[in-house]
């Protein structure tokens, strides 16, 4: 299994916002990720994970926390003084680690600083360096800030026919 990617980790200046570190997922970061998960509202948690949850069980904070980096990232956008979550991206790889489900979750309170854009934006550089072909996910049909930034860094939109709400993006490339 390969090790915690350090060489991944380093600072970021993102315009109108400010300084964050952008690194990979820990194990250690359960506590945080609670914490952040907290700061969610309701609608952002549907959002994510398109359904209500009150609080991640521990099934649930084992696969936020243990990546195996052979196969998967996790980035975090922390804010660099307190050491806070503002936002976490994955990639999780299919069977044949060529095509690559992503999946973006911005802080409530932080909304509106292009933190998504930015963190996505890494993402779709560390799949191309990593041999990824498509990167694809999916999208409530009325979330329309996600669907925007995805037009916006090329993805293609397509509606689910098995699930009529949903809409897939996907980018190949």
């Amino acid at each position: 299994m390969t090790p915690y990617p350090a060489k991944l980790e380093r600072r970021e200046t993102i315009p109108g916002f400010g300084e964050v570190l952008l690194r990979p997922v820990r194990s250690d970061d359960a506590p945080a990720i609670e914490r952040f998960f907290a700061r969610l509202s309701p609608e952002d948690v549907h959002t994510r994970f398109f359904s209500a949850m009150p609080r991640l069980s521990a099934a649930h904070m084992a696969r936020l926390t243990g990546i195996d980096f052979d196969r998967d990232m996790a980035l975090l956008l922390v804010e660099p003084a307190s050491g806070e979550i503002l936002a976490v991206g994955r990639l999780c790889a299919n069977p044949d680690v060529e095509h690559e489900e992503f999946a973006i979750t911005v802080r409530t309170d932080v909304k509106r600083h292009s933190l998504g854009e930015h963190l996505m934006t890494w993402l779709l550089d560390y799949a191309k360096g990593h041999g990824t072909r498509e990167v694809f996910g999916d999208i409530l049909a009325d979330n329309r800030p996600s669907l925007a930034l995805a037009r916006k860094l090329g993805f293609k939109l397509g509606r689910r026919i098995d699930s009529p709400g949903i809409v897939r993006a996907t980018l190949q490339f």
